[in-house]
Formats: C-alpha cells, sequence, structure tokens
C-alpha cells in the first residue's frame, strides 16, 4: 500500500496519470504477492509431506520386524539370549552355519538391521519413534548376532557396529 501512496505522489510525465500510475504499482505489488504466497505455500506444503513421508516410513520398517521369515531367528535369539553366558562366540557361528534354515533366517534379519541402518542414516525414518518402539530389541539382536557379521566380511560388521552406535546414542 505504501508503494502506490508513493507511486501516487511521485512526479510523473505529462502523458500519465498519477492515478493510473498508482494503480499499475498496486497491480504489481499483488501480482508480487501472489509468487511470494504461492512459494510460501508450496514450500510449507512440501515440509508436511516430507513429515507425512518420514512417519509411513517409520511404521513400513516396524511392521516389517513382524514378517515370518525373521521368526526362526527371532525364537532362536531369544533362547540364545538365556543361555549367553554358556555360549561362545565360536558357538553361535557353528550353530548358525550348521543349520541352512536358520542361517537364511539369521541373513534376512541382518538384510533388516542394514534396511534400519540406512534409514536412520538418510533420515528416513524418526529415529526417536523407531528407537522408542524397537530400539533395545534391535539392539539386543544386532549385538548377539555380531560375532556371525565378522564372518560374512568388513562391511557387514562396521555396518553392525554402526547400527549399535546409532540406537545406543539416542538422539
Amino acid at each position: 500500500m505504501t508503494i502506490t501512496i508513493k507511486a501516487y505522489e511521485a512526479p510523473i510525465s505529462e502523458n500519465n496519470s498519477a492515478i493510473l500510475e498508482a494503480a499499475k504499482m498496486f497491480l504489481l505489488c499483488l501480482g508480487g504477492s501472489g509468487v511470494v504466497l504461492s512459494t510460501y505455500f508450496s514450500a510449507a506444503n512440501m515440509f508436511l509431506e516430507r513429515r507425512a513421508a518420514v512417519i509411513e516410513n517409520t511404521f513400513d520398517l516396524l511392521s516389517r520386524w513382524d514378517d515370518p521369515h525373521y521368526l526362526e531367528a527371532r525364537k532362536w535369539t531369544r533362547k540364545a539370549k538365556e543361555k549367553k553366558s554358556d555360549t561362545s562366540d565360536n558357538d553361535l557361528i557353528h550353530e548358525i552355519k550348521s543349520n541352512e534354515d536358520f542361517k537364511q533366517s539369521v541373513v534376512l534379519v541382518l538384510n533388516y538391521l542394514e534396511h534400519v541402518r540406512f534409514s536412520l542414516e538418510t533420515k528416513r525414518i524418526d529415529k526417536n519413534l523407531f528407537i522408542r518402539v524397537l530400539g533395545e530389541t534391535i539392539t539386543d539382536i544386532a549385538k548377539r548376532f555380531e560375532p556371525y557379521a565378522k564372518t560374512l566380511s568388513t562391511q557387514t560388521e562396521q555396518d553392525l557396529k554402526e547400527l549399535i552406535n546409532e540406537l545406543e546414542s539416542k538422539k
């Protein structure tokens, strides 16, 4: 509005009208505000869509933990936790390698853990929400399978340690 008044008060050439100049300024400002408002609302909408996608990705990753393919490994880890003091790392590795079905189940769990690590690293999921729901469970399982991960590759071992550190850091 101030610009319109200034345009009206500004000296103009003989061929122009002060009212027309003021109207022209007003319409230019009105058009500019439309662009600014449109940009603002687009940015706000993108922020809200990103937040909704993060929540949806978190829910999806949490839901996949109930997949029946992980069941054998989850059952075994409960048993392993009960007798942890009696089981050496070598016994764990031998037990996994000697049972092909169990080995495949452990590999699936390790793949899931890699998805969790990658999702946390790229901020695809809400870290605090994930940790609140499955953090302790995933950390516990990752630590139990750590000896076996060392036999697979240095990268797998490193990724698992990274995940454990990330989950234990909380924030």
